[in-house]
């Protein structure tokens, strides 16, 4: 073969790996690309876990009783009628000593 035509099919040699290794749909963008996607499952993955607690605490809010107590008690400050509630005053920081 002549000189000409080696150094012609090392140049295509050259830019047939050039594309397969950085091209844009190369195995590095392939990496990239699977990179992503397991991030992303791993987040779907974590809000459906999220989403299963939230419905769970749906239902057993609907149900009534104890869940629903707690709540309202927690977050609400409800009280039965035979509860008072007392309040006490936070430590001051800036208070002078003796």
């Amino acid at each position: 073969m002549s000189l000409w035509v080696r150094l012609i099919l090392v140049v295509l040699l050259v830019l047939v790996q050039y594309q397969l290794w950085l091209g844009h749909d190369g195995l590095l963008h392939r990496q990239q690309l699977n990179a992503r996607l397991h991030e992303t499952i791993q987040n779907n993955e974590a809000l459906a876990a999220r989403n299963a607690a939230a419905a769970a605490e749906i239902e057993e809010l609907r149900r009534g009783g104890e869940a629903l107590e707690a709540v309202a008690r927690g977050a609400l400050n409800y009280l039965r009628p035979d509860e008072v509630l007392l309040t006490l005053p936070s430590a001051q920081t800036n208070a002078p000593s003796p």
